[in-house]
């Protein structure tokens, strides 16, 4: 038999089994040790621990999940009714021995059928169904305790005996997906019910569409097959589907198609499979890589020893030998300071941005006008021995170098929001590098600082290309309008410290989303070389960086005769390299879906993938390359695994972060209701919070030894003390 715990998103999917009946003192040990969780259990036997239904071996109830239907509205009373949250059940009716499941699946199926009007549940048909176990909590009605209602131990019944009842002449059995047989007399059942079915259908907008509307010839397929499946969602069994589908315009079997009412026959049968396994996909959970999503713990230790690549083996291949710009002032910074090579990379990558973002724009279609080239870096260290400033310091001394009468990157680090957007009215078109240390404190006084107040919007304004525009009432009334800019921002810190600053709610208002994340590491067992004097050489001339500026400088002078004073060149993807841009996005799409902090890394992603088209045009621009080549592509996408991970690190921290602020919210809560409050009380003063993600702060807690739960009747109440 099995019992089953919850992920962290509430649903059923870590499975714990045990031999029945021998181990049955140790399943009822474990639901009590589990009992402030949902518990979950199937009341079937199976041959092996794999619970899906062509593994169950016998059953010794039949059951219902009533859900609002009052136990007391079934044919026969129920054995056992348990009230699962206040005016919801599920109800069983023991047998005098066990029997075959999937027969008796049948007979649940018919019981829900002839009490779907009054809210019984009619999904309860698969044989693997899970069911809640008294004396366990209900988390989707936070605070609801699962209870026994009513029990009756003298009646016991068999499959027979109730079919009596629900006789499959009134609801017959659904007919095997994997059977394409149709029924002799389904011809007729649609002539006799379809009027009456229809009228028994919801009132959708969208329903009415597909049963009524009109549709090109080149949509009656999707439109067919998608009545089709929403028909079966509502409940509808094969001969009702049928029925309802008939008459549709989208219908070609009725009329347009020879084969008829078989025709529409094996479509329904598709359809119907899609919808069971929809309902087994809502109910279960599935493992990823091999590791349930419920299983933090382990996928986080997954997530960091797994680097993502989002290239082929093939494509790393192609790329390997090249080197670019990027490369090359890595492999410089590296004979001067043993800092990680991720902050040169990020310095590298922003120089690239300053000196080319003035002149040329990526075209995709969601920027009419062009993308701008320029990237925002979040480089984070473990400590303040990571060595981030001598990057830092690398790219400043690159700025200085490339600086003229014309150009002058720098913008300097002691200024605020509206400082910057005042600054930007006389730089309009060129390119501005904000670059500070200590990035934690900046947000400190962005959030909480009423001089720096809208200074987030101020900055998210800045990175979609325009400064802010000001109406100023000093003397002369002025009016200074928004100008186009090319704002790069390059922000150093450490990766406990802003974690611990900022919230899901930055990440939510788009500005934490626009950063690109750079966290440097220490090998284990790292120790720093000894110091070592410079030499005379060293300090007069440094010919290889001077060779890097210089390259810099006579690209500039390249793509200033293409692009200028706001008209930047248009560097267009050849077809190969876009057609890569747009699996890559998929790719991301997927993998941030995948993530424990999928909700959070949605649009840092996506806006990764931006990003990674401006990489591509910069790479473009360095080779004095006119259009964008799919290695120019490749060459971005090889840093975009790293960045990804980075984003779901930082995410996961700020969570966890912030996690730990309400967890300390909810205990001062409690204490000042005098210790004690009922659950669903506590929880509406969470209420933004998912009921899984209020049961791990209540764990939390627990955890600490400073709460208990009491049961009172159906519910629970929360106590906090101090006593030991």
């Amino acid at each position: 038999m099995v019992l089953v715990l919850p992920n962290y998103r509430g649903k059923p999917t870590q499975d714990h089994w045990f031999s029945y009946p021998e181990e049955l003192d140790k399943m009822t040990e474990f639901a009590e040790a589990h009992k402030t969780s949902d518990v979950w259990y199937s009341p079937n036997i199976f041959n092996s621990d794999d619970r899906s239904k062509s593994n169950t071996k016998m059953v010794s109830v039949a059951a219902a999940d009533a859900d609002s239907c009052d136990p007391n509205n079934f044919r026969v009373q129920p054995t056992l009714s348990i009230e699962t949250s206040p005016g919801h059940w599920h109800v069983y009716w023991a047998f005098d021995q066990p029997y075959d499941p999937n027969e008796v699946a049948k007979l649940n199926r018919r019981i829900a059928q002839v009490h779907k009007g009054q809210g019984c549940d009619t999904a309860f048909a698969n044989a693997a169904k899970l069911m809640r176990v008294p004396g366990t909590s209900n988390n989707k009605h936070p605070g609801a305790v699962v209870i026994v209602a009513d029990f009756d131990d003298e009646t016991e019944h068999t499959p027979d005996s109730l079919t009596e009842r629900y006789p499959v002449s009134e609801v017959p059995d659904a007919i095997d997906v994997e059977n394409t047989t149709m029924p002799d007399d389904m011809g007729a059942y649609i002539t006799a019910n379809r009027g009456s079915l229809l009228s028994g259908l919801p009132n959708s907008m969208g329903l009415r569409d597909m049963l009524f509307g009109r549709f090109h010839e080149d949509k009656r397929s999707d439109v067919r097959y998608k009545l089709l499946c929403e028909l079966y969602r509502l409940g509808l069994d094969d001969y009702g589907v049928m029925a309802v589908a008939w008459g549709a315009p989208s219908n070609k079997y009725n009329g347009d198609d020879p084969r008829g009412y078989a025709g529409l026959w094996a479509e329904a049968m598709k359809a119907k499979k899609e919808i069971e396994l929809e309902q087994e996909a809502d109910e279960y959970d599935k493992p990823i890589d091999g590791v349930f999503e419920g299983e933090k713990g382990e996928r986080a230790k997954k997530a960091e020893n797994v680097l993502t690549n989002f290239l082929s083996v093939a494509e790393q291949e192609e790329i390997r030998g090249k080197v670019n710009f990027i490369d090359e002032w890595i492999a410089w910074a590296g004979t001067k300071t043993d800092a990680p090579q991720e902050y040169h990379r990020a310095a590298a990558i922003t120089l690239l941005s300053a000196v080319y973002s003035e002149f040329g724009h990526a075209t995709p279609k969601f920027a009419p006008k062009g993308l701008k080239l320029n990237l925002w870096f979040m480089v984070l260290g473990r400590s303040t021995k990571d060595r981030k400033s001598t990057s830092r310091s690398f790219l400043n001394d690159a700025l200085r170098a490339l600086k003229t009468d014309d150009y002058n990157y720098s913008i300097g680090d002691d200024v605020t929001p509206g400082g910057i957007s005042l600054a930007l009215h006389d730089r309009a078109n060129k390119a501005t590098v904000y670059d500070r240390d200590e990035v934690q404190g900046l947000f400190k006084e962005l959030l909480h600082q009423s001089y720096m107040s809208g200074g987030l919007e101020v900055f998210t304004k800045l990175y979609d290309g325009w400064s802010g525009g000001r109406v100023r009432a000093s003397g002369e009334k002025k009016i200074m309008e928004s100008v186009p800019v090319s704002f790069i921002m390059f922000m150093m810190g450490i990766l406990t410290e802003t974690a611990d600053v900022l919230t899901i709610t930055n990440y939510r208002s788009g500005f934490l989303t626009r950063f690109l994340y750079v966290l440097g590491k220490r090998p284990d067992g790292y120790k720093a070389p000894p110091m070592e004097q410079t030499s005379e050489e060293e300090v007069e001339d440094d010919k290889v960086f001077n060779g890097l500026v210089k390259h810099l400088a006579l690209n500039r002078n390249f793509w200033e005769m293409r692009g200028s004073d706001g008209k930047t060149y248009a560097l267009r993807a050849e077809p190969d390299a876009w057609a890569r841009l747009q699996e890559f996005e998929a790719d991301v799409a997927d993998k941030a879906a995948e993530s424990p902090y999928a909700e959070i890394i949605d649009t840092t992603s996506s806006r990764m993938v931006i990003s990674t088209v401006k990489l591509s045009a910069l790479l473009a621009m360095d080779e004095r390359s006119l259009t964008i080549k799919k290695s120019h592509v490749l060459q971005a996408i090889a840093y975009a695994g790293e960045w990804f991970d980075n984003a779901v690190t930082v995410a996961s921290m700020v969570s966890e972060s912030e996690w730990q602020r309400d967890v300390d919210k909810l205990e001062e809560f409690i204490v000042s209701k005098g210790g004690r409050i009922g659950y669903s009380a506590a929880y509406r003063q969470f209420k933004e919070k998912r009921p899984f993600e209020f049961e791990e702060m209540l764990g939390a807690l627990e955890a600490r030894g400073v709460l208990t739960r009491i049961q009172n009747g159906s519910r629970w109440v929360l106590e906090v003390s101090y006593e030991d």
